[in-house]
Order: structure tokens, then sequence, then C-alpha cells
């Protein structure tokens, strides 16, 4: 496989040239790589001004090229994604010792404290918590409330939100503090889940008047 080396200035046509080469060998299904995300929809842009339509061929980033080859010889596992990721973070976090911090834990404030940490972190720790506490009730409620929307029973749906709201104003549901071994369920009111399943259940409510039939149902 030859290697070509495409240099020059900034603004030399250096991409131009690029994409033009990529589309001359779009029947070969070629793989075009660039540094990030964001310049994989640049790149798809760019290209849909020279051609209005692609069939075959993709771009990707050096992670995509990764993932690829990784799964390439039929026996690789799936890739567990950002909430499968999260989840078993949670747990390793659960069966973890707080170690001195232990006795810190009874304090008010200290939930509050190590949520912040863990954010400052870009771990979204506090909504994995918050499900965990109640989390039977949760399954329950939020299929219930799926089931009256697929079936077009909005009130029901709203009901069963509601229910959702009553339990998370009592702690029963999405309301955590933490213990030296664990978090467990603190039985105070977790508002912001509250407004949250109220404004569904009012969002359900108002369905009937603001929806439309679509053919077929």
């Amino acid at each position: 496989m030859s290697l070509t080396l495409l240099a020059g200035p900034a603004n030399s046509g250096k991409v131009a040239s690029l994409l033009d080469r990529y589309l001359a060998v779009l029947d070969q299904d070629p793989v075009l790589i660039v540094p990030n995300r964001p310049d994989v929809d640049r790149i798809e842009r760019d290209l849909l001004r020279k051609a209005p339509a692609l069939v075959g061929g993709s771009i990707a980033t050096f992670a995509d090229l990764f993932e690829r080859l990784a799964r390439s010889n039929g026996r690789s596992r799936p890739v567990a994604g950002s909430a499968q990721r999260a989840l078993v973070l949670r747990n390793a976090l659960a069966r973890a010792h707080l170690n001195g911090l232990g006795p810190s834990s009874r304090f008010q404030g200290f939930s509050e404290s190590l949520v912040q940490a863990y954010l400052a972190s870009d771990t979204w720790i506090h909504g994995i918590f918050a499900l965990e506490q109640g989390f039977i009730f949760t399954a329950m409620i939020l299929s219930a409330a799926t089931v009256g929307i697929l079936e077009r029973r909005f009130r029901v749906a709203a009901l069963w939100c509601l229910a959702a709201a009553a339990l998370s104003a009592l702690g029963l549901m999405h309301s955590y503090v933490w213990t030296p071994a664990d978090t467990v369920v603190s039985l105070t009111p977790a508002w912001p889940w509250v407004a949250g399943y109220a404004i569904m259940a009012a969002i359900f409510f108002l369905a009937p008047w603001i929806t439309v039939e679509g053919e077929g149902h």
C-alpha cells in the first residue's frame, strides 16, 4: 500500500484535494479519518457540497477506527455504553469504604459536597444515586405510564406521574443520603423530581386537546 503525504501552508487546498481523492475512490468504500467528532460533521457537509448524494465510504475519528478494528474479528464483545459505564462506577463506589470520611458522612451537607466533587470531574453521579432509590416504584410507574401513552390513555399516564410525584415527595423515590458503606434512601422530599413528575402529569392531562391522531391510529 502506497503512502502519499499532502503538505502545504494553511488554506492551500489540502483538505479540498483530500476530499476530491476520497470521492474518486468512493466505490471502494474508503474511510476518511478526522481528528474529532465536530470534524466529522464538518467534513460530511463539505462532501455534500461537492456531491449531492453519497453512497459508500465513511467519515470516522481514530476512536471509531479502533472500535471497528476491535470488532472486525467477530469475537469481540459489545462496548459498554455511557449509562452502563456509569452504573459500573456507581456499583464500585457503593462497595468502596470511605476510609477516614466515614464519620463525616453522618453530618448534613456531606452528600451534597461529595456529589459536587464528582461533578467537578465531569461524573454526573447524582442521577444514578437518585434513580437507585425506590427503583422498583420507578420501573413500575414509568412502565405503566408508557403503556398509557402508547394506548393514548393520557389521563391514565398522568395519574401514574402524579403517583410518582407523591412517592418522591414522601422520600420513597429518588431521595438518598451517604452512609459509610453505601447510599440509602433518606425519606426526605426529592423536590426536583416532584416538580418533574408534576409537569409530566400536566402535559399528559392536556395531551387529548393538543395532539392529533395520525393515520392508522
